[in-house]
């Protein structure tokens, strides 16, 4: 998007980084002990601390105590080679807004310590703000701007603050940049930032510390959205829908995300909640609350302990076919159908044609998907739970089947009519008319060993028209083949993907002066018969 629109967001941050921000990141970077030798005595500077002070002979890449300061350090030899010695980090700050105090921001900001050059003394942390983030209770936006660090010129690079971008799709890049930076790279946040930013702002109250995300964006994001359900959810004991949604797992359509009140959110009573709540059981997964939602419609309900049960079994169907259990039965008498029919193959006479239960219900939904095409009477229990399963798939397989290769042949008679009235034409000695039928198409491709056989559908569809060449005197006799596309010859194909031949060269130019430019009644055609 434009910078135009970014710049209504970068007034919420302060150009110029705070002391703490200063603080957190110089932590991050890792600390040295520079040693050097002036005749037998060694020196050391601390990175740290700032000191220089004389040793007694340390190592190089020991971790050692600074006898200044205290902190741990690894020793560096200033006289071995520091050609590739770049740390960097990158890290998430939050801060209060400038300008708004309901609002909260967050800074992704990339920071580089350069130890390849001569005075290693000199060395100070440059810092340069990559990713900016903006939270506010019905808003949340993120602006990047693209930033490197050029190690020849030992500059940090990136597009003027005016010309970040912005995106709504918010997203941390702790993980990926970790991923790219994994030899000399550091990546984290700061959760003290995060206490002190959201205090005296609605964000106080959204129980980000129950939540392990990258950097909390996306939670805050969230939070931003649906603050109302974040909130109570989480003091309920639902957090599993929470991190189902931040991490993007299937939450099955169980919770209603701008529900006024927590029966609304859940879609369940007074009643329902407390029991759930109160049943000693693990029940704040999607999944199970999805269930539950389904159970309720039964008379015949299932007990929350065999809900559990049920959701073990269907923990890696397909979200979307869950419904399927409920659209023209009750839960119970769906899955227990499903249990049968996948039990079937436990009898060592009979060979069992599902893997697992879930493989059950997968072969189920194609079967109602067929039944619908077929439509067949879904009402009827006989068509909805049929004895054998896998023999009634089979056969709407068939049914199906033989469905579109009629439709497939009543395109192909409907373009046979009209394609004929248009471009039927003899000439010389040769025939060329439309395709007729499936059939025919294949047969064209099984005698002249080409593929025209896989033009079926295209054909039918009016992609595409596909012609046969015929000698007069030999008519049902493949000969060539002609792909029209539009009014332009795309290919014609002989024997074995042979090209044309001078007569057939020919016979197109007449066909295609004749029926495809139209040319005016009574208007003589200039024909070069082949010698």
């Amino acid at each position: 998007m434009s910078s135009i629109r970014a710049s209504l967001y970068l007034k919420h941050f302060n150009k110029e980084y705070s002391p703490e921000i200063l603080e957190f990141a110089n932590k991050l970077f890792p600390d040295y002990i520079f040693t050097w030798r002036e005749g037998k005595q060694q020196y050391g500077y601390c990175t740290a601390c700032k000191n220089e002070f004389k040793t007694e002979g340390l190592h190089h890449k020991y971790i050692v105590i600074c006898p200044k300061c205290k902190e741990e350090v690894t020793v560096q030899s200033s006289g071995i080679s520091r050609t590739r010695m770049i740390n960097q980090v990158y890290f998430i700050y939050y801060e209060k807004s400038a300008v708004d105090p309901e609002a909260i921001v967050a800074r992704g900001i990339y920071g580089v310590e350069d130890f390849t050059v001569k005075d290693f003394k000199s060395v100070e942390p440059k810092l340069i703000d990559k990713t900016l983030y903006v939270f506010k209770i019905g808003e949340s936006v993120m602006l990047s701007r693209y930033t490197y660090y050029d190690e020849i010129q030992r500059k940090m690079h990136a597009a003027g603050w005016d010309n970040f971008e912005t995106s709504t799709t918010i997203y941390s890049e702790l993980h990926t940049w970790q991923l790219y930076n994994q030899t000399r790279g550091i990546s984290a946040y700061s959760i003290d930032s995060i206490e002190r930013a959201v205090e005296g702002t609605p964000f106080q109250y959204s129980c980000w510390q129950s939540y392990n995300d990258e950097g909390a964006v996306k939670f805050f994001d969230l939070f931003s959205k649906y603050p109302r359900t974040v909130e109570y959810l989480t003091k309920l004991g639902f957090k599993r829908l929470i991190e189902a949604k931040l991490t993007g797992a299937p939450t099955y359509g169980a919770v209603n995300w701008k529900g006024k009140t927590v029966f609304k959110m859940l879609r369940i009573n007074r009643a329902d909640l407390k029991l759930l709540r109160n049943s000693g059981i693990s029940v704040d997964s999607p999944l199970f609350l999805r269930l539950y939602q389904m159970n309720k419609k039964d008379k015949k309900r299932y007990t929350i302990q065999e809900l559990k049960e049920v959701e073990k079994v269907l923990t890696y169907v397909y979200p979307r076919d869950i419904p399927l259990l409920t659209k023209y039965s009750t839960l119970r008498k769906t899955f227990n159908y499903l249990k049968k029919q996948y039990e079937k193959g436990n009898d060592l006479n009979v060979r069992r044609h599902f893997y697992s239960l879930s493989d059950t219900l997968v072969n189920y939904r194609d079967y109602l998907r067929d039944c619908m095409t077929l439509e067949m009477d879904l009402k009827s229990e006989r068509v909805l739970f049929p004895k054998d399963l896998y023999t009634a798939h089979q056969n709407t397989i068939a049914q199906v089947k033989v469905k579109e290769n009629e439709k497939l042949e009543f395109s192909f008679k409907v373009r046979y009519e009209t394609l004929s009235k248009k471009y039927r034409f003899e000439y010389g000695g040769l025939i060329i008319r439309p395709v007729k039928s499936v059939r025919e198409l294949i047969e064209e491709g099984k005698a002249l060993h080409h593929c025209v056989g896989t033009y079926a559908e295209r054909h039918a569809s009016g992609y595409c028209s596909i012609f046969l060449i015929r000698k007069a005197t030999d008519p049902d006799q493949p000969y060539y083949t002609l792909e029209l596309f539009g009014d332009r010859i795309i290919q014609t194909r002989g024997m074995n993907n042979c090209s044309t031949t001078p007569e057939i060269d020919e016979f197109l130019k007449v066909w295609t002066e004749e029926k495809i430019f139209q040319k005016k009644k009574g208007q003589k055609v200039k024909i070069t018969v082949p010698a």
